[in-house]
């Protein structure tokens, strides 16, 4: 029998009964659904198609892990309605079937520089962090990369800037604020169109929501580099082998004194931080059993001097 409501409606009205039974307590998950019509009621949507234990199989583009960052880029604005979910990271190793299972949900053949890729495809969504994985038999460096994206501190996913011409952007940027530190931003620099010279260019006067500053120290977190000290207009350039990425954290210098520029554990760099006096930080309770480095900035007469905590 007809309801008097088109397919939209019925299924919001639908989902609005799912949630008065459930209450307003509960954590609903939808995988795929109507966008629009699940606006308010849905606490976290997939953004993307299931991902796979590899970066490209047999060239198919349906298969490669590039479709699916791309996926998680155009639709994190959807943050702003719920916790956007960009599947589950598979970080094992693995070449041998597990009970039979399909090979692209058991397989594991993703390389180091790949692997932490797609970990940074969580931190730039923004929304949440899943784990798909027999976790007591995952190696102890791919079980780390989970600390380096857990918990998300960033309050928005990332912006493009620069030219985005091919499939995937290069460039993207993650403002980040705490009362500890105040407001710096999280640059990804990405080859993850395999570009064969693997040269990135960017200058902090082109960073979305970057601090105004006379000048900008550059800190990089997977080689934890310190990459020195930039005018707004000064060139920063990475190396990147193909399907890397890197994580250059831009803090501002507007006065002299000591300033945190890098830390070791999560990719926010600072959102850990509980506090910090330039000579001892803290750590936020649901971080602080886990070892963490801060590298430290002293910028005094226009000297430099850096030193880890």
């Amino acid at each position: 029998a007809s309801t008097g409501k088109n397919r939209a409606e019925a299924y919001r009205r639908g989902v609005e009964l799912i949630r008065e039974a459930l209450g307003e307590e509960a954590i609903i998950v939808c995988c795929g659904g109507l966008f629009e019509a699940s606006v308010g009621l849905f606490d976290i949507t997939r953004s993307g198609a299931d991902v796979q234990g590899h970066w490209q199989k047999n060239g198919s583009h349906i298969s490669s892990y590039a479709l699916r960052i791309r996926q998680n880029i155009i639709r994190s604005c959807y943050n702003r309605f719920w916790y956007c979910d960009a599947d589950a990271l598979q970080l094992r190793r693995r070449s041998d079937i597990w009970r039979k299972a399909p090979s692209h949900l058991c397989l594991g053949s993703l390389t180091d520089e790949e692997a932490f890729s797609t970990v940074v495809n969580q931190f730039i969504g923004g929304g949440i962090v899943c784990a798909s994985e027999k976790l007591n038999e995952l190696d102890d460096d791919r079980y780390a990369l989970y600390n380096q994206c857990m918990p998300i501190y960033a309050d928005v996913p990332a912006r493009v800037f620069g030219d985005w011409k091919e499939y995937l952007p290069n460039l993207m940027a993650t403002p980040m604020k705490s009362g500890a530190l105040g407001k710096w931003c999280v640059v990804s620099v990405c080859n993850w169109n395999g570009d064969s010279t693997g040269k990135f260019m960017f200058f902090p006067a082109m960073v979305h929501d970057l601090p105004p500053a006379l000048a900008y120290a550059a800190f990089e977190f997977r080689n934890q580099k310190f990459l020195g000290v930039f005018k707004p207009d000064e060139l920063i350039t990475l190396n990147l082998p193909e399907h890397a990425a890197r994580l250059v954290r831009l803090a501002p210098l507007t006065n002299d004194g000591s300033y945190l520029i890098g830390t070791s554990l999560n990719m926010s760099m600072g959102g850990e931080i509980a506090g910090f006096d330039g000579n001892s930080f803290t750590m936020k309770e649901a971080v602080s059993k886990f070892p963490c480095t801060v590298t430290v900035l002293d910028f005094y007469a226009g000297k430099i001097t850096i030193r880890q905590l």
